[in-house]
């Protein structure tokens, strides 16, 4: 008899993953979302629609009565995945494993960058240097203490997801970066009209921008031990991604991954300073780029869900491919046969 397995509401990466599963026969997958056309859904497994506006602790209740109906033996949940961990033992209780990445204080810490930052343990790798401002004044203040303009500086929100809100900052005009074709670009002149307009705002970081190579790593490990990774680089002639053989990251990864007693899915990114990885971020979710991780061999659901079960250790799982290059291909699926009329 196939295992149970449930993925609640989620980035539309969750689909890469349910397919990886898929395809090892293993499993009898669900998925829910609160809308019919999320890409997690459409797959050769089992899916459902959730109430929407649900929340807190009745979308505790609701996903323990789930489990129950569904007699759900592993649960990756994405929507409320803090409050659930804290009620991980009623799920227990009925036979259901949580897989998140971490305690739910820890994974608060990870979603807000500026705290995980001032305490995060640097004996393991460094962190750019940087600063948090809310006003313009603190911002120009800011630019100040990190060595000015001539310094290569960037700014993004404290709490984020992937590229939102992040850009480089250039001393050259708004105009000569549209033309540059720099999307994630900004003149200072522009940041200063833009954090002028707002008397205060959301709590921002300004960095050191790391010069180097960036890399984003993704993950499976069971408290804080880790089974796998794949260490992604950006290939030179773009568009490919490489799967990289790297003692020295993979040891900074083991550490970070212990000191945080991180487990199932997540992701770290590094990026070099002077030829030295620096800690970026590490996202206590599967990565927009997991698609790519798995295309190198490492199946994340699949053995997440054996080492969350006990049925394999984290040394059992077997590495990746390294040095090797992978390419990602847009796709498109039919969902409806009829033309919805346009509203005006």
């Amino acid at each position: 008899m196939k295992t149970r397995v449930w993925f609640n509401k989620g980035f539309s990466v969750l689909h890469h993953v349910l397919q990886a599963m898929h395809a090892t026969g293993q499993w009898e997958l669900h998925a829910t979302h609160t809308t019919q056309e999320a890409p997690m859904l459409y797959g050769p497994w089992h899916h459902e629609l959730e109430p929407k506006g649900v929340i807190g602790k009745d979308y505790v209740a609701w996903a323990l009565e789930y489990c129950r109906k569904h007699r759900i033996e592993v649960f990756f949940p994405s929507k409320e995945k803090s409050i659930i961990e804290k009620h991980k033992a009623e799920f227990e209780a009925i036979g259901t494993k949580v897989v998140v990445a971490a305690s739910a204080e820890t994974m608060r810490l990870l979603d807000h960058k500026s705290e995980f930052l001032a305490s995060f343990p640097t004996g393991i790798c460094p962190i750019p240097n940087y600063r948090t401002f809310h006003t313009l004044a603190e911002f120009e203040q800011a630019v100040l203490e990190l060595g000015g303009e001539t310094e290569p500086l960037c700014f993004k929100p404290s709490v984020g997801i992937y590229a939102s809100g992040f850009r480089m900052l250039r001393r050259r005009s708004r105009m000569t970066l549209l033309l540059g074709n720099e999307l994630y670009a900004m003149s200072y002149k522009e940041a200063r009209e833009y954090f002028g307009n707002n008397k205060k705002f959301t709590e921002m970081l300004l960095m050191q921008l790391c010069e180097g190579v960036e890399r984003s790593i993704d993950c499976v490990a069971l408290d804080g031990e880790l089974a796998q990774c794949v260490i992604r680089s950006k290939s030179q002639e773009g568009g490919s991604q490489i799967s990289e053989e790297n003692p020295e990251v993979e040891q900074i990864v083991r550490g970070i991954t212990r000191h945080y007693g991180l487990s199932g899915i997540f992701n770290m990114q590094l990026k070099d300073r002077q030829g030295v990885p620096n800690m970026l971020e590490i996202n206590p979710r599967p990565s927009g780029g997991i698609h790519m991780s798995i295309t190198a061999g490492l199946n994340f659901g699949h053995y997440a869900a054996l080492l969350a079960l006990g049925r394999i250790r984290p040394d059992e799982v077997p590495a990746p491919k390294r040095k090797v290059k992978m390419m990602s291909f847009s796709s498109s699926l039919l969902v409806r046969e009829e033309v919805m009329e346009e509203v005006h």
